[in-house]
């Protein structure tokens, strides 16, 4: 038994050391922001537009300022839990200050002695006595700008520009659209910072928050871009023969992307000759990105420095055979996954996806194939 202790301990280390791992794999910290607390911050603004409702209730003395305050904190945790919107906020505001009230004994006690002559139409009938309808559309406006709020939140910048995304209700999900499209919940989830950018033109970020099946309004953010792009890259894109003796073959299809600091700035596809040029490009340092879809090509970066206004010829850009499993390397890896589809013929059933293992297109994947993509090893 003593013996296997310090096993013990380490097998219990090692999973500790999974499970903290694991957690910033999958809760980034970096993500999302701290929680919002816009009627906290609004609060001395909500007081002063609802004083004679206050003073009401601090007549009864009943209840204290103190009090009050922390009544208002209780009742935006327990909002905050809640996905609104304009069509539900009201049944949800109503129930949730109902139930904020009776949470909190001091505030009830005064709100039944302050508000005994329309307490039972409000209890039994719902009918919101005239001083919490007030109350209730400062809160609603304060709230419903706060379920989706982007940082920053629009104006006029360089480009790109980095946004990010926080919100009022506690674990919620956003989804967004920076081409004017009403987002759904089939749009990009947003998983980190936005990079966006434009040229002459207004960018509109729409954004919606989606929690337990329900969806906020949208949110629209608008951004004007100062800078001026003029700047043109053009080149040729090769993809690479399979034999040297095989006739030269078409060289369509490769994106070219170009992006500056990680945000995409334009884009083109090479023509069958393998051309491309790419305009409307800042001045300034900028990274280009060579993609085959299909075909376990290896993407190729290239980078280049761009004056205003210049036009730039690249060198010559050869796409290589062989990253089948598209990790940027074309290596050991890639050969393992090849050999798992070895003897596959286009009667396999799952010849569709395996079919660019077949390199030298004979129609079978077999060692050849393997020996042709070896030939680009560290390539």
């Amino acid at each position: 038994m003593i013996s296997n202790q310090p096993c013990l301990r380490k097998r219990v280390f090692f999973l500790l050391t999974v499970v903290f791992f694991t957690a910033g794999l999958f809760f980034p910290a970096s993500v999302k922001a701290g929680q919002l607390t816009p009627i906290q911050d609004h609060y001395s603004e909500l007081i002063s537009h609802n004083q004679q409702m206050i003073n009401r209730l601090l007549n009864t003395g009943l209840v204290t300022e103190g009090q009050i305050q922390s009544f208002v904190i209780d009742l935006e945790t327990k909002l905050s839990k809640k996905m609104l919107n304009q069509n539900n906020f009201n049944d949800i505001f109503i129930n949730t200050f109902y139930g904020a009230i009776m949470s909190n004994p001091a505030v009830r006690d005064a709100v039944m002695e302050a508000y005994s002559e329309e307490i039972d139409d409000f209890l039994g009938k719902g009918t919101v006595p005239a001083d919490f309808a007030h109350l209730m559309a400062d809160i609603k406006i304060i709230v419903l700008s706060s379920i989706v709020v982007a940082s920053p939140s629009g104006g006029t910048y360089d480009c790109p520009l980095t946004v990010e995304l926080n919100g009022y209700v506690e674990n919620s999900a956003f989804y967004y659209t920076v081409d004017k499209s009403k987002p759904t919940t089939s749009s990009k989830k947003y998983d980190g910072a936005i990079q966006i950018t434009g040229f002459a033109e207004t960018i509109v970020l729409k954004v919606i928050a989606r929690k337990d099946n329900i969806t906020s309004d949208v949110a629209s953010f608008y951004y004007t871009f100062s800078c001026t792009g003029n700047g043109i890259v053009r080149g040729f894109v090769y993809l690479e023969k399979s034999n040297p003796d095989d006739p030269e073959p078409e060289h369509s299809g490769t994106e070219v992307t170009v992006k500056k600091d990680g945000a995409v700035i334009n884009e083109a596809t090479s023509l069958p000759n393998g051309s491309y040029e790419i305009g409307t490009l800042p001045a300034g340092s900028l990274q280009i990105f060579f993609n085959h879809p299909g075909g376990g090509w290896k993407e190729e970066v290239r980078s280049v420095t761009i004056g205003e206004g210049e036009v730039v010829g690249m060198p010559d850009v050869l796409l290589r055979i062989g990253d089948m499993n598209e990790d940027g390397t074309i290596d050991i890896f890639d050969l393992l996954w090849m050999a798992s589809k070895m003897g596959f013929t286009p009667d396999s059933p799952e010849w569709a996806q395996a079919e660019k293992a077949d390199v030298n297109k004979d129609g079978e994947i077999d060692i050849f194939d393997l020996l042709r993509v070896a030939v680009n090893f560290s390539q």
